[in-house]
């Protein structure tokens, strides 16, 4: 009998033994991650904290002391403001989306608010094609200094995505330098996509009349809201379509401009259409091999959901 149970007893820790092995494995391993990560978190701070100081001073040379302004609404966009202490200017950090994603920019602004420098921070972008523009000294970010505003910003042959994702960073930066001197940022208003036509508001509101406003129409049957995002070839206008009871029953989109035969379709038809009864873009998968048009869209739709009631004060 006794060996009997030593035998069961052999074969139920064969059993287990491997599992306690690994779980002691397993438990040293974390401590030694723990313990390295609080030896080692300090330091990777402080070499963050002097990357950025030395973003600083590229990108604002002539300031020091700078601090942060809590005190400013930020517009979209912007993830930071800081000012220098000797009234040299700004510094903002803004983002904007590139072909590879987002990418962060930080950008100096003198004290009558043109550009000092810039600094990509962070990007996805291809090498060789989207890194013409964010690397640093390129003719792209050349071209930005002394600018006071986005609108004569050239973008660079081959690299429109990275270029549209820039000018929209800068445009940020300088729009969060106008409310950090006491100014006001006036809301964009959005153009009607080409493609909108009498047919197809027929189509959304039988025997409706609308009225013209400000980035939209209104009627007592809905309201049409106008939006854009940034597509593989340049702006997307979208108009969505809102009931009476501001839920969304369709919308369209301008992709006339994207490319054939992948974002081009999309603007109209079974894409377009899962839009219905959404409350935010994000609930809408995008499109494999046509990423870039369906997540302009997708934003653009965010937009006209955040502009809806606006558009609806303005009738």
């Amino acid at each position: 009998m006794i060996q009997k149970a030593n035998k069961a007893e052999n074969k139920v820790w064969k059993l287990i033994s491997p599992i306690v092995v690994l779980t002691c494995i397993g438990l040293v391993i974390t401590a030694a991650l723990a313990v390295t990560n609080e030896l080692t978190a300090p330091v990777i701070a402080a070499q963050e904290a002097a990357a950025a100081q030395a973003a600083l001073q590229v990108v604002l040379p002539e300031g020091s002391d700078f601090q942060v302004m809590s005190d400013v609404e930020l517009p979209e966009g912007v993830t930071e403001i800081q000012a220098a202490g000797n009234g040299a200017g700004y510094v903002v950090t803004a983002t904007g989306r590139g072909y590879g994603g987002d990418m962060s920019v930080m950008v100096g602004l003198d004290a009558s608010g043109a550009i000092t420098g810039t600094k990509v921070l962070s990007h996805g972008e291809s090498q060789g094609i989207g890194t013409v523009v964010t690397d640093d000294g390129s003719a792209f970010q050349q071209q930005l200094v002394g600018m006071t505003d986005a609108s004569g910003i050239q973008a660079t042959s081959g690299a429109t995505m990275s270029s549209n994702g820039m000018k929209t960073a800068i445009q940020a930066a300088f729009d969060a330098y106008t409310l950090a001197t006491g100014g006001t940022v006036e809301a964009e208003v959005y153009e009607a996509p080409a493609n909108l036509t009498d047919d197809v508001l027929a189509q959304y509101y039988p025997g409706a009349s609308f009225t013209d406003v400000a980035g939209g129409k209104v009627s007592d049957a809905g309201t049409v809201v106008y939006a854009s995002g940034t597509g593989m070839m340049g702006p997307v206008a979208v108009a969505v379509f809102f009931d009476a009871n501001d839920s969304i029953i369709g919308a369209i989109a301008d992709t006339s401009a994207e490319t054939p035969g992948y974002g081009q379709p999309l603007g109209e038809g079974e894409f377009m259409d899962s839009f219905i009864g959404v409350s935010s873009g994000s609930e809408v998968d995008g499109v494999s091999g046509a990423t870039i048009t369906s997540d302009a869209i997708k934003g653009a739709v965010d937009i006209a959901i955040a502009n809806l009631q606006t558009v609806k004060e303005a009738g």
